[in-house]
């Protein structure tokens, strides 16, 4: 495993993860965009899964911007399984903004 990271093919050991392995960014992108030609349905149904994880591990209307991050993830992958509107309006317009309310703008002033 240290080769593999000496190499730069596996991200640095995290202090506070030592068990948790991860490829460098680069890499998975490249694999990303490899399986997201040759399988699209399987590329879908991976982002789907993990809109809907990340999606779920927030407070229904969270307070800071840390409660927010998980909702914010949740909006790439969202998009990346072409759930586009369901993410518009049950993340980001009900949970983020909290309608008109403009909350993570007007609250928590972050863009």
């Amino acid at each position: 495993m240290n080769n593999l990271r000496e190499a730069r093919l596996l991200a640095k050991e995290e202090l506070h993860k030592p068990d948790t392995l991860d490829c460098h960014p680069l890499i998975r992108e490249h694999f990303g965009e490899k399986v997201k030609e040759s399988n699209s349905a399987a590329w879908k149904e991976a982002h789907s899964r993990l809109y809907e994880f990340y999606k779920s591990q927030a407070k229904d209307y969270p307070n800071t911007i840390d409660e927010m991050v998980p909702l914010l993830i949740s909006v790439t992958h969202g998009c990346e399984a072409d759930r586009h509107q369901e993410v518009l309006d049950e993340v980001i317009w009900r949970r983020v903004h909290r309608n008109n309310e403009h909350f993570i703008l007007e609250k928590l002033g972050a863009i």
